[in-house]
Order: structure tokens, then C-alpha cells, then sequence
């Protein structure tokens, strides 16, 4: 009985020191809350605003003044980007007995496999074998993975870069390697690689809290931009003609 009161408290115990571990970043005693975004890999910019705060402890904000840090991401493979924006997206896949693998030219993977029993399961992420081997180089040029990240002081001191930076798995993508380099769990949480779950594992498994989700999807930020644009335009064009009629009644003796 005492035994198991021992062991009851020490679980109370882990489970209270988890809960109360914060997610956040520091960077040798300069703690960052929340980035201002930017660079020339727009497909990582992009990624960046919508998932970065499922990745790491950091907190997207468009207002440069309200940031801590500016975050810098950079094409890491050289080349023209008007070349890749002039390919079109394309698929290749081959198949075997129960199982096949696609791969498209922004290159991303699709594996499935599938039991005798008809049973299937898929799983999604860059194509690794593509990248080492070469195959679709030209294609994952501008890839949002594909990328050195920078971490600046607001008055563009450098403080972190990917490049050079060992993660604590050889797997890892520039958000895992930047979560590492800023906030030290207190337990292993899996690299979050593309699915986004490293807040669902910290939180669930280690009790790491975090601040309220922060998710800014920049391309339908552009798309109600543009609509407002348009109803703008719409708006102008009919006081324009108004006006004109206006005019030319004025005119009519």
C-alpha cells in the first residue's frame, strides 16, 4: 500500500512539473514571443504564417512592430524562380503489388500501402529520395522545406541561422531545427516534419502549454484583398457613372 502511494505521488509529481513548463522561445536568454516574416522563398513565407506556431513556441504577427524577431527564409538550392514558376504541376507515380508512390513536382510524396485484407494507409511529406537523388532537383527548387531560415534582432542583428545547425534528429526540417535551437521540452516529442503536430504531442504527452493559436493563411488574406479590390473597383465604376449622369442632365437645357 505505501508502495503504491510512492508511486502515485511521484506521477503526481512529473505530471506537475510538465504542467507547468511554458513553450517558449529563447534564444540564450532573449526570449522571442512573437516574428515578423519575411524573405525571397515565398512558398516557405506562406507556410511560415499559417504553421510555424504548430511547430515551434513562435507566434506570427503581419505588424513589424508588435515582433520580437524578424524571421528570414531563403531558397536553399540555387536557381531561377521564374523557371519554376512557369512549370506546371505534374505527378509521377509507379506502383507494385499492394503498395505506390507518387511523387509531384513541388516534390512531395504520397506512399501507400496495402494489406491483403484491402486495408490501406497513405502518409504524405517531402520525397527525400528525390531530393538526395536528384531526380526532381529543379522541382523541389521552391518548396517551403527547401529553405535556410534566419533569425534577426528588429534592427537586423543575426542571432540564429539553419544552415550548419545539427537538430536533434538528422530528419528535420528548418521549423524543427529552429524549435530545438529556441525551446528544450521536458520530454521527447517526435520531429514535426509536415503534419504540423508537434503542439498536439507537447501538449498531450509532455503538459507544455502554449499561447492561443496563432494562424495566419496569407493566401486567403490575398484572395478577400482581392475581392475587396474588386467591390472596390465595382463601387468606383458606379459612382463614376453617376456622376457622369449627373453632369449631363446639368448640361441638357
Amino acid at each position: 500500500m505505501k508502495m503504491r502511494m510512492l508511486i502515485a505521488f511521484a506521477l503526481l509529481l512529473v505530471t506537475t512539473a510538465h504542467a507547468q513548463v511554458k513553450c517558449e522561445a529563447d534564444l540564450h536568454g532573449f526570449k522571442i514571443h512573437a516574428i515578423y516574416i519575411v524573405g525571397s522563398q515565398s512558398n516557405a513565407v506562406v507556410w511560415a504564417y499559417k504553421h510555424i506556431a504548430e511547430a515551434t513556441c513562435l507566434t506570427p504577427t503581419l505588424d513589424p512592430s508588435k515582433a520580437d524577431a524578424i524571421l528570414d527564409l531563403e531558397p536553399a538550392i540555387s536557381g531561377r524562380a521564374e523557371e519554376s514558376s512557369q512549370t506546371p504541376l505534374t505527378v509521377t507515380c509507379s506502383s507494385s503489388p499492394g503498395s505506390s508512390v507518387c511523387v509531384d513536382s513541388d516534390g512531395n510524396e504520397m506512399d501507400t500501402i496495402c494489406d491483403r485484407a484491402g486495408n490501406c494507409t497513405s502518409s504524405y511529406g517531402p520525397s527525400m529520395a528525390s531530393a538526395i537523388g536528384g531526380l526532381v532537383g529543379a522541382w523541389v527548387r521552391n518548396s517551403w522545406y527547401q529553405t535556410n531560415a534566419f533569425l534577426f534582432t528588429k534592427d537586423h542583428k543575426l542571432l540564429w541561422k539553419s544552415e550548419g545547425y545539427k537538430g536533434l534528429h538528422w530528419y528535420e526540417l528548418w521549423p524543427d531545427l529552429l524549435r530545438d535551437a529556441t525551446f528544450i521540452g521536458p520530454c521527447n516529442v517526435p520531429a514535426s516534419k509536415t503534419k504540423n503536430r508537434y503542439r498536439e504531442y507537447a501538449s498531450e504527452k509532455c503538459g507544455v502549454k502554449f499561447d492561443p493559436l496563432a494562424s495566419i493563411d496569407l493566401k486567403l488574406l490575398d484572395r478577400q484583398t482581392a475581392e475587396q479590390q474588386k467591390l472596390g473597383q465595382k463601387d468606383e465604376m458606379l459612382r463614376n457613372a453617376q456622376d457622369a449622369a449627373a453632369k449631363q442632365n446639368q448640361a441638357q437645357p
